[in-house]
């Protein structure tokens, strides 16, 4: 059972263990300054801080609906004193499960920072508290079925369903209708919730249709080996999943911290001078044959000006309404 575990840490950690000493070095300046962790609770908030603080993050990350599901269910749970003897052992993974994640979002330098360990800022605690999801689905998920064959054992089973037979039926069994109707109205609402979340968040992703149509033909009209350098605005970054070709920087954690840095400064520097002797030797230190330039402007940053391109002599190969491809000469 193990053993797939260990090989994959095993495999994973190179990287990580390759740039070892760089790690370190960055620890302090993690731990001090980085802003990404936001807990849930911390040693400085009052009791009753703690309590909105811990309401607003499981609306925040859960829903409303499958909050006040959750909330309902325990209540109930509790109070009908049958569902967890039932499920002794399946409660109490879930409830170690779910300690152990929420320590680990908290396990941070704004929060209650317990344990710190060599590179622990590699885990992305905000992340652990979403995994949190999983758990409270399976939660959720037994919940519901336990309600749900709660209610309808108690139902009389009549062989006649006609409607003279519905209404004394509703009338001596309203305690289990009622918690039909219940579960029935908080799964529609986070099937709705979900349903706008998946189809609300299209408008902000940076991939548009003309990045996609641009995407087609880098897919077709360049080389295997074409390396892209892409800003941290647009679709750029989106060419290896789109169009199998490599960018300069891909997605990911980047464990050589210091080319990191050195490329954040070379994108600025490259918007705002695409002809620099700077840019142009870190571009041929990585290979760069093209540039991608989309109209997509995540969180507002600076993408690059197709007109400083030209004006920089960079060839323009590809344009399509406000998608440009240059290559290098």
């Amino acid at each position: 059972m193990w053993l797939p575990a260990v090989l994959s840490i095993a495999l994973g950690s190179g990287p990580i263990l390759n740039a070892l000493s760089q790690e370190l070095s960055v620890s302090p300046l993690y731990s001090t300054v980085n802003p990404a962790w936001t807990p849930t609770i911390n040693l400085s908030m009052s009791v009753t801080q703690v309590v909105l603080s811990v309401v607003s993050r499981f609306v925040t990350v859960y829903g409303v609906a499958s909050t006040t599901i959750l909330l309902i269910g325990l209540a109930g749970l509790v109070a009908s004193r049958g569902f967890v003897p039932s499920q002794r052992k399946v409660v109490g993974v879930l409830s170690l499960w779910y300690v152990f994640m929420f320590v680990l979002h908290e396990n941070n330098p704004n929060g209650l920072f317990l344990i710190p360990f060599p590179l622990w800022y590699r885990i992305d605690s905000n992340r652990a508290f979403g995994v949190t999801s999983l758990i409270i689905a399976g939660s959720i998920g037994l919940i519901t079925e336990y309600w749900i064959r709660r209610s309808i054992s108690a139902w009389p089973v009549t062989r006649v369903p006609h409607s003279r037979n519905l209404r004394p039926l509703i009338r001596g069994n309203r305690k289990n209708f009622a918690i039909a109707v219940l579960l029935l109205f908080l799964v529609s609402a986070q099937v709705v919730a979900n349903t706008r979340v998946t189809f609300g968040s299209q408008s902000a992703s940076p991939v548009t249709g003309d990045d996609v149509t641009a995407f087609n033909w880098i897919r077709t009209q360049t080389p295997l080996n074409a390396t892209f350098f892409v800003s941290l605005a647009d679709a750029g970054s989106w060419i290896p999943v789109y169009a199998e070709r490599r960018v300069v920087m891909p997605f990911g954690v980047v464990t050589n911290v210091s080319l990191l840095a050195n490329y954040t400064q070379v994108v600025s520097a490259f918007a705002a001078d695409p002809g620099s002797t700077k840019s142009l030797q870190f571009l041929t230190s990585f290979g760069v044959t093209y540039v991608y330039s989309g109209p997509a402007r995540i969180y507002g940053r600076s993408g690059f000006d197709p007109i400083a391109l030209i004006a920089a002599h960079f060839t323009p190969v590809y344009h399509s309404n406000d998608v440009w491809i240059f290559q290098l000469a």
